[in-house]
Parts: structure tokens; sequence; C-alpha cells
């Protein structure tokens, strides 16, 4: 069980009672997976705890997909005690399951420590299921539910790896790629600035969808066989 109390957001999106349209609808618009929306929203849930914590600022960064990366303080050299690993450890475990309900590998979620002092840069991310929804008048009075949908800066790791991977010019480019081989186009709306987090007359933010493959799992969770389609088509953009 958590022994931390929960900071995220309540409700949460996926207890509203039309959760499953949203997802139905965020899925047809950008013509995805089932899978790919969930991981996408499960993945934003994740940061939005850690990033969210104090005790985590400066502590954790995101690598990768959904690798998560334990330093020392300030994104310093880690603690040489196993004593204090083990401890930092438990508390990112159990920060994500106090704000998710759900464990890090059930979420796909990979934590690690660095092997030294790590260079950090901020990205804000929004998910696909904020991108869809803001302006959509049928959920233009989504009230304390809209709290699970407000950007999130999230800390990434400043190496070749991870700005290949996640850093907001390359997601930019693989949005741009993405729109060219699907029909619907969807990144092209422009957010609602009544929405907090949104600057005004600014485009939407890189989204917290899955880059890489994913390891194949039936269960429809992040993670699973379906988020492999759009995984594959982004894994040929350059390096």
């Amino acid at each position: 069980m958590p022994v931390l109390r929960s900071r995220a957001p309540r409700p949460s999106l996926d207890e509203h009672p039309e959760f499953a349209v949203m997802l139905a609808v965020t899925l047809e618009h950008y013509r995805c997976t089932l899978g790919e929306v969930r991981e996408d929203y499960w993945l934003g849930r994740v940061w939005r705890a850690l990033a969210g914590d104090p005790a985590l600022v400066g502590r954790v960064a995101r690598k990768g997909v959904s690798k998560v990366l334990l330093t020392g303080s300030g994104y310093g050299a880690p603690p040489a005690s196993l004593k204090e690993r083990a401890r930092w450890r438990l508390h990112v475990q159990d920060r994500i399951a106090a704000d998710t309900g759900r464990s890090a590998p059930a979420l796909g979620v990979a934590i690690r420590w660095a092997e030294g002092p790590v260079a950090v840069m901020q990205a804000p991310v929004v998910s696909l299921l904020a991108q869809v929804l803001v302006g959509d008048p049928r959920w233009d009075d989504l009230g304390a539910y809209a709290g699970d949908l407000g950007v999130i800066q999230v800390p990434v790791v400043h190496t070749a790896e991870a700005v290949t991977s996640f850093s907001e010019p390359s997601l930019y480019l693989a949005m741009a790629w993405y729109c060219l081989v699907r029909p619907s186009g969807g990144f092209s709306r422009r957010p609602s600035p009544r929405w907090q987090g949104w600057p005004r007359g600014s485009h939407r933010p890189p989204t917290s969808h899955s880059t890489r493959r994913s390891p194949h799992r039936g269960d429809g969770a992040p993670g699973s066989a379906h988020s492999a389609g759009l995984s594959r088509r982004l894994e040929v953009l350059p390096r």
C-alpha cells in the first residue's frame, strides 16, 4: 500500500462517467489505437505525480520514453549509500502508486539510477486526450476533472538519446511527420486560452506519447501490443 498521500487532481479524468467516450473520440481523431491513448494518458499521470512532488524536485528526470532516472540532489551524482538509494527508489515507487493507483511496473515504467550528474531541461507535455477535449463543446464544463488535463513541466535528461526521443524540437518533427501519414492531421488545432497553463496564441506542447516500440502485452495497458503500430512508424525518424 502507498505510504504517501496522493497529490493528484481529484477526481481524475479516468473516473469521469464519459471517459470511455473520450478515449473513443481521441483514438478516432488521431486514428491511433486505444492502447496508444491509454499509454499516453497514464505516462502523463506518472509525470504529473513525480514533477509535482516537492521532495523529488531536482532528483528525478525522464530519459527516453518510460524511464525514470534517479539522481542526487540538484541532478548531481547519486548517493553512494545503498540504503539511501533504496529510500529514494521507494519514495518514487510510492509516489507513483499513491497518485495513479497503479505500480510502476504495471504502467511500464522503469526506475533507474544515473551513473553521475546529469544535465536536464524542462519540456512542457500535454496528453492526447487533453488536445482533443480542449475546445470540444461536449466537454466544455469538466469542472474538477479538468485538473487532470493541464500542461506538465517534465524534467528531461539532456543527452543525445534523450533529446532524440523526447525533446521539444524532435517531438514537433514527429508530430509534423505523423500528420503527413495520418489523414486526420490532428495536431493542427490550437488550444483554447481559457485552459490553465496553455500560453495564449501558442501551439500545443508535445504529448507524452511513446516514441519507441513497446513490449508486447495483451491487456491494452501501457506496453501493450496495441501501441506498436505508431511506434514502428516513429522509429524511422532520423536520430
